[in-house]
């Protein structure tokens, strides 16, 4: 089989023997027909088949299989709807990344879809499938440490800074105690109001780290949907989420628009950290996160829901005020955080009904 791939403009024909080479690729090669019943496959992508369907082992048993069996709704939710968009236009492909949760491991998947032609003029749906989970782990363990490096150098300063106040404390402190021993009272209570008024500075200082201080902004036009995938991929690895399935439910509708990728890095970490915690604390067993987008007039939706305990109607009205959390050994800057990026975004956050149970927040963004 021949198979001439339009692209651009320019034509490839492609032999037979190609979805053999890809094999060494470590790619998975699928090819459909018109009615999207499977006309080839390579090794890789029967392995990959047999993942989802283990069942199906041989070349004669995929024959049996279809486009729309092969990404259903059920093991892959919204994918359908994205190969639809692509095939209803030769001049499109796609180009995503796709995540998938066998028994608590994650894999990361590269999906390149789009139509073509054969010699005879017969049109195809190509799927081409690169596991790049290795790959995409790297990239996040360096961002990850260089991100380190930086709060670290920043830490250092701080804690410099806050030893200076703790020192001028116990100063104060100690003197205090020395002239109460003594009976001279008034020193003691001069000392005591210097303490006073260096809690009052020590609080300013720690306030600019918090709701007080201004963050940094560079937005830049980026892809929603793939920032999600690569957020989703780095917790993946993480002990906390082990047991959760994390479920990507991503409108392929979603234009690039202009944001801050760090920031909605930031507000997915914290959003995605406090389902799980919540989560593990009820004991809850089949753990589930849905992480959904979708395109609404001119604007960007984007729910992130859970199936853990809830949380009560008067917690709802402090959840994004200063210093407010339901967790011991917390701060509660956490969703703080979460409210100054949606406002530098210029969009809003609310916490909507949840049919899955647990608690559901919405993110609307504008795309201008």
């Amino acid at each position: 089989m021949s198979v001439e791939v339009s692209k651009n403009g320019a034509s490839l024909i492609i032999p037979e023997i190609t979805l053999d080479i890809f094999n060494n690729l470590n790619t998975g090669v699928f090819v459909f027909s018109a009615d999207k019943s499977v006309i080839d496959i390579n090794q890789i992508g029967l392995i990959f088949i047999s993942s989802v369907f283990p069942e199906i082992s041989s070349i004669e048993k995929v024959n049996e299989l279809s486009l729309d069996k092969i990404f259903n709704e059920t093991n892959f939710p919204g994918w359908l709807s994205k190969f639809e968009s692509v095939n209803n236009d030769s001049g499109k492909w796609l180009d995503e990344y796709l995540i998938t949760n066998r028994d608590d491991q994650y894999r990361i998947y590269s999906v390149k879809a789009g139509k073509v032609s054969n010699k005879a003029g017969e049109c195809l749906f190509v799927v081409t499938l690169n596991d790049v989970t290795d790959e995409k782990k790297s990239q996040h363990q360096l961002a990850w440490l260089e991100k380190q490096a930086e709060k670290g150098s920043m830490a250092s300063i701080i804690v410099h800074d806050l030893n200076n106040y703790l020192s001028l404390f116990l100063g104060s402190a100690e003197l205090a105690g020395m002239m109460l021993g003594s009976g001279k009272i008034e020193k003691a209570v001069e000392k005591i109001e210097k303490i006073k008024e260096n809690v009052k500075k020590m609080e300013k200082f720690i306030a600019a780290f918090t709701d007080d201080y201004k963050i940094e902004t560079d937005k830049q036009k980026a892809n929603l949907n793939n920032l999600i995938t690569n957020v989703v991929l780095y917790l993946s690895t993480r002990k906390q989420f082990s047991g959760i399935a994390i479920i990507s439910q991503l409108d392929s509708l979603v234009p690039e628009f202009e944001f801050d990728s760090d920031q909605l890095s930031q507000l997915l970490l914290n959003f995605l950290n406090n389902s799980a915690e919540a989560i593990n604390d009820s004991e809850a067993k089949n753990g589930q996160i849905t992480i959904k987008t979708e395109l609404e007039e001119a604007n960007i939706i984007l729910i992130i829901s859970d199936n853990g305990p809830g949380i009560t109607d008067d917690i709802k009205e402090k959840i994004f005020k200063r210093r407010f959390t339901t967790k011991e050994n917390h701060n509660g800057y956490g969703l703080i955080d979460c409210g100054l990026i949606v406002g530098i975004h210029n969009g809003q956050v609310e916490i909507v009904d949840n049919t899955n149970e647990g608690v559901a927040f919405q993110i609307t963004l504008p795309l201008e």
